[in-house]
């Protein structure tokens, strides 16, 4: 299993996948590792936590898979030439001392930056540290002061301080920023950068720039409108940046918590940079050390401050989040994406994966990205990979140095720093292939499931793990099914759970129901809609305990003219295994619910899909056709009710093609559907459901026309007979089978179980 994965930033093939949607599927790796082993805090006394992964979430973005297994060696590589060996060496370990410093973070403020002639009204929080400062009050500002909470993924970007000279294809950053803010829209993650005003830090502040001015100008569109706003995620960017590299570092002196920063643009030159103005939040390190690594330091010990150290219970920003679903109070996956890289970039890159923390490169984006990129694309070529000694001296260290030289003409002369930082790249290719315990399988494919849900990916679902299952042990839980059921646009996950065998009559308690009415009971259109108009309670009124067998069963009365349709003892029956009937009409009672609960919260594509696992899908569409139509009775907005019409209108039209599509393969088995008269449905047929409904549409239909004559002629029938060239008119018929008896045996059809002959079948089915 691989700590690292190379993606192709240059390449020119296009997946059939949207771009958007391939680096959300990126970012997945993330997901994949979720951590491995971690060492707390010596304070916390709590041992290392060996968790397994799931494999690799993007398989459509590159051709060839870059796989890195975890070794259990911890040894060091030699030091660059320009460096002393550190006194404080084990400064690189993240495990936390008790000789971090002690002084309170009191240099704090806000920053505000001169835009469109004039300071910002808003300030951006920012923090100064030092180097070696304790992570438990940086911690505690990020999570309590600055109410950040607990993220539910974290992404550092990982790059040199200098522009991004060879990623110059404008459609690729593009949708590199559009499946960024996808991210960031679908999951709580904060994004960790350098904060400098350049290179993929300034493409990832202008893509957050945009995002921001686009859910302002939605959010103060849905306040005129009158609309319920959009429940998205909060954005959090952090810039992590070194006071020294700072235009305006020396104004980060705590003389005033506020800060007016005007950039005049980078001096490269001199090696001094703007900060990036579109960071939510930064934290501005003073590094102590004599050779500028303790930014590194800084960053490694937050890494693994936020990946084991959060102890607070996980809070979120969403209603539909769930505790039983969540990954845990010692498990925020923690990410590192490299972008082009410098020299200095390797030594955090290796530390990195130290940690057992996995890593995302760029290869197309320069400097150290594509270095990795070649020898890890190379090594997985080899069946002996790593251990292959006479590939890895022979050819691919002297690929390597030529490679090292190219990018980095300043070490093309000095061949001992040259050799130093090619070990330290064969270095982080053999941490990338680590072992990963995976003693405790069941657990983990909970949290990998939690994880693809979390990020909408069912097809990631779908493929690494069900499929990794086909024994089919793993049962899903009723908590994922609730998670799929609330949160919005997871239809496809439902779908996914029940073509995986979910039962829904376990699931669909009396408590959880009225559960599921009160998650919805302030929403704008079940209020309105169903509360205020169709049950006619007042906007203060709440749920009670009763619910179902009153105010439920009044407006599904109301609304489907079926009474006491649910009972809260059947249902409580039918999920303890103790069914009133069996197991089907259980199961049948309790998706026929869930949809009704969808078509009152106007969830109509979650509607659609519980109603394609229907077992009567002819009688549920007329049903919530009706139901949709008589609602828009309670309706004033005109555009929602044009667009209730025209849901009722294509489940009408669903209901009759399937009518249609059954009659011409057969017949018989359509003239049964009509038939039907099940308990269900109060023992109404699908003719009478579509009468209720004044469904034409459906009752024109040939069948129900040939049903409805049939049941009013008493299922009488007169036969065609013809004798050559001569037939005898059925006027003729009907008057000689009315007085003479032999006529009526002859020219008379008494059906009873049959609905219609074979021969008529196919002279109706011609006349079609």
């Amino acid at each position: 299993m691989d700590y690292v994965e190379i993606h192709t930033a240059m390449h020119q093939k296009r997946d059939s996948r949207d771009e958007t949607e391939q680096f959300v599927l990126v970012l997945h790796f993330v997901l994949k590792f979720s951590r491995t082993s971690i060492e707390t805090n010596s304070e916390r006394s709590r041992k290392a936590k060996r968790q397994s992964v799931i494999s690799s979430l993007f398989r459509g973005l590159t051709g060839s898979k870059c796989q890195v297994s975890p070794s259990k060696q911890n040894g060091s590589i030699t030091d660059d030439i320009n460096e002393n060996k550190r006194s404080n060496s084990d400064a690189i370990s993240i495990s936390s001392r008790k000789t971090e410093s002690e002084k309170p973070l009191t240099n704090r403020g806000e920053i505000f930056f001169w835009r469109n002639f004039g300071y910002e009204q808003g300030g951006r929080p920012f923090l100064k540290v030092s180097h070696d400062a304790n992570m438990d009050d940086t911690g505690h500002v990020l999570t309590q002061e600055w109410k950040l909470g607990t993220p539910r993924i974290v992404l550092v970007v990982m790059s040199n301080v200098s522009p991004l000279s060879q990623w110059t294809n404008t459609r690729q950053i593009k949708n590199f920023q559009k499946g960024l803010i996808s991210a960031t829209n679908t999951t709580e993650m904060w994004i960790l950068t350098n904060g400098i005003n350049v290179g993929v830090t300034k493409i990832i502040g202008d893509a957050v720039h945009e995002e921001v001015n686009r859910r302002n100008s939605k959010s103060h569109f849905q306040k005129t409108h009158h609309m319920d706003s959009d429940h998205n995620s909060k954005i959090v960017v952090i810039g992590v940046a070194r006071e020294d590299l700072l235009n305006h570092g020396d104004s980060f002196d705590g003389s005033s918590p506020r800060l007016e920063i005007e950039n005049e643009g980078n001096k490269i030159e001199e090696q001094k940079f703007d900060l990036n103005p579109d960071h939510t939040h930064f934290l501005i390190v003073k590094d102590g050390t004599i050779n500028k690594t303790g930014i590194n330091y800084f960053l490694l010990r937050l890494q693994h401050y936020l990946a084991s150290s959060l102890d607070q219970p996980r809070k979120s920003a969403s209603n539909y989040r769930l505790n039983h679903c969540s990954l845990g109070i010692l498990e925020i996956p923690v990410v590192a994406v490299l972008f082009q890289g410098g020299t200095d970039c390797a030594r955090l890159v290796l530390d990195h994966l130290k940690r057992h923390l996995p890593l995302v490169v760029m290869k197309g984006s320069g400097g150290l990205a594509d270095i990795l990129g070649f020898a890890y694309s190379e090594i997985n070529q080899r069946p002996q990979g790593i251990a292959d000694a006479e590939f890895c001296e022979n050819y691919l260290k002297p690929e390597l140095s030529r490679k090292i030289s190219e990018k980095f003409p300043k070490l093309r002369d000095n061949s001992l720093s040259r050799n130093i930082f090619r070990d330290r790249i064969m270095d982080i290719i053999r941490y990338a292939k680590q072992v990963i315990d995976n003693t405790n399988w069941h657990a983990q494919m909970h949290k990998d499931l939690y994880l693809t849900l979390d990020w909408n990916s069912p097809h990631v679902a779908m493929s690494e793990v069900f499929l990794k299952d086909p024994s089919n042990k793993f049962k899903i839980d009723k908590d994922f099914f609730d998670e799929a059921v609330l949160r919005p646009q997871r239809e496809s996950f439902v779908d996914l759970f029940l073509n995986q065998g979910f039962q829904v009559h376990k699931y669909l308690t009396p408590k959880r129901l009225i559960l599921l009415f009160k998650k919805v009971r302030h929403q704008e259109f079940f209020q309105t809609v169903c509360w205020e108009g169709a049950l006619g309670y007042g906007p203060v009124s709440n749920i009670k305990r009763n619910f179902i067998e009153t105010d439920l069963n009044w407006l599904i009365e109301k609304t489907t003219s079926m009474e006491n349709f649910v009972s809260s003892q059947e249902l409580s029956l039918n999920a303890m295994g103790m069914y009133c009937t069996d197991p089907s009409a259980a199961e049948r009672k309790a998706k026929v619910l869930l949809t009704f609960w969808a078509t009152y919260t106007n969830r109509i594509l979650l509607a659609k899909t519980l109603w394609k696992h229907a077992d009567q899908p002819i009688h549920l569409a007329l049903v919530l056709s009706m139901m949709i139509e008589r609602l828009t009775l309670y309706v004033t907005d005109t555009s929602l009710k044009v667009e209730m019409e025209e849901s009722s209108r294509e489940f009408a039209e669903i209901a009759t093609s399937m009518l249609d599509a059954c009659y011409i393969d057969t017949p018989d088995r359509a003239f049964d559907v009509l038939n039907e008269e099940s308990p269900g449905w109060a023992y109404n047929t699908a003719v009478d459901i579509a009468a209720e409904g004044q469904n034409k549409r459906f009752l024109s239909h040939i069948c129900c026309q040939k049903w409805l004559t049939n049941e009013f002629f008493g299922k009488v029938k007169i036969r065609e007979l013809s004798w050559g060239a001569f037939t005898v008119p059925t006027g003729i018929k009907v008057l000689l089978c009315a007085f003479l008896i032999f006529p009526m045996y002859a020219w008379t059809i008494f059906q009873t179980k049959e609905c219609i002959s074979t021969e008529d079948d196919k002279d109706i089915i011609g006349t079609c």
